[in-house]
């Protein structure tokens, strides 16, 4: 787990900067032209939402290879789960969310590359 996150600082050259509650500093550099060319051409998509079966799939709207990296916070921003997948040729992978965690809504984050984004989802159970 990496913890809630204290400061976070916006840097010129669209760089952020956060520091958390066990002293780790994360640097990340965005490298985006215009906002708006980021959301055209970068996305990613969740189903079934709300959740009620056992797996939500996750699948990027864009090409990239390689590793992603996925956080899913609750309604107070506190990280429930974390873990990191190697995308393929299908870009898809699905997520199963541990039997503890109760009905509510969720956040997930997606980091892939220079891509980050967030989309939150309803777990039913």
């Amino acid at each position: 787990k990496f913890g809630h996150f204290r400061a976070i600082n916006f840097l010129p050259g669209n760089i952020l900067i956060a520091g958390n509650e066990y002293g780790g500093i994360y640097k990340y550099d965005f490298n985006i032209q215009s906002v708006e060319e980021a959301i055209e051409s970068k996305d990613f998509s969740i189903s079934p939402n709300p959740l009620s079966s056992s797996t939500l799939n996750i699948k990027l709207n864009f090409d990239y290879y390689g590793k992603i990296y996925i956080n899913i916070f609750d309604a107070l921003g506190r990280i429930v789960d974390c873990f990191s997948s190697d995308i393929d040729n299908n870009k898809s992978i699905n997520y199963s969310p541990d039997k503890s965690l109760p009905q509510a809504v969720y956040y997930i984050s997606i980091s892939a590359g220079n891509f980050c984004s967030s989309k939150s989802f309803v777990l039913i159970r």
